[in-house]
């Protein structure tokens, strides 16, 4: 409702601003070309005075309702440019299969978590996801079957986390979550809530197999500050590291 409004009222002005430049403008200048082409060898600067004058309103008004219409028509044709540039963005940044942020469009946000985290002297964790066995799902049950997983698999991260944190697909069957620290954001409590919200899905779901994700996480804290790439390099090996050491487990 607020963007209609706003719409509403860029056309208003635009309308107004073009019936002033008819008035002032187009007015005068038609009055000034007729002299010119009436009396080629003198130029009646009065022509302009003239023009305004109010035995003219009736060409004036003409002119103002020209300049109105052409204003409208700007304030039109300029906001589908600016809603076909804020899609080509939005695409830019944005996961085509999962309708989450891509990489590019997790650096953007997450730039800007980190300067709010240096500012306010808060800490952020990012959890590094990766979601096992895609590619035996893709080479056995087809890519169809892949995109489906993975597609579950963002709805479970979806559930687990706040609309507020930063949820991307990195690439693959590779997902990052970036979020402020809060008690509630403790990684012991997420990391349940998570596996509880897989289970609960696998046992909904008959599947030829079910879904599993391993992780990694690491914190940020701004008084020993580091770059996005950094903290995704340090959450990627903690992920590997909490992989391998599940795979020993359930070797044993």
């Amino acid at each position: 409702m607020s963007t209609k409004n706003g719409f509403r009222k860029r056309i208003l002005v635009h309308a107004l601003i073009g019936s002033l430049a008819g008035y002032l403008i187009l007015h005068p200048a038609s009055f000034f070309i007729t002299d010119i082409s009436e009396n080629p060898s003198h130029l009646h600067w009065d022509a302009f005075i003239q023009a305004l004058s109010l035995q003219h309103i009736s060409m004036a008004a003409y002119f103002m309702i020209l300049g109105a219409v052409f204003g409208m028509i700007i304030a039109i044709y300029t906001q589908k440019l600016f809603k076909i540039h804020e899609k080509l963005h939005l695409t830019s940044i944005t996961d085509e299969l999962t309708g989450l942020l891509n990489r590019r469009g997790f650096f953007n946000f997450a730039q800007q978590s980190l300067k709010l985290a240096n500012r306010t002297n808060k800490k952020m964790v990012l959890l590094f996801a990766d979601m096992d066995k895609l590619k035996w799902i893709n080479d056995v049950l087809g890519h169809h079957e892949g995109d489906s997983a993975l597609v579950d698999t963002v709805n479970i991260l979806k559930n687990t986390f706040r609309e507020s944190d930063i949820i991307a697909r990195m690439g693959g069957d590779e997902f990052a979550v970036l979020f402020m620290e809060t008690p509630e954001s403790d990684f012991k409590i997420i990391y349940n809530r998570l596996q509880k919200n897989i289970e609960a899905f696998n046992a909904q779901k008959i599947r030829r197999y079910k879904l599993s994700i391993s992780t990694g996480s690491v914190k940020y804290n701004p008084e020993s500050p580091c770059s996005i790439d950094e903290l995704l390099k340090r959450a990627d090996t903690s992920m590997y590291e909490n992989k391998h050491y599940s795979k020993i487990l359930s070797s044993n």
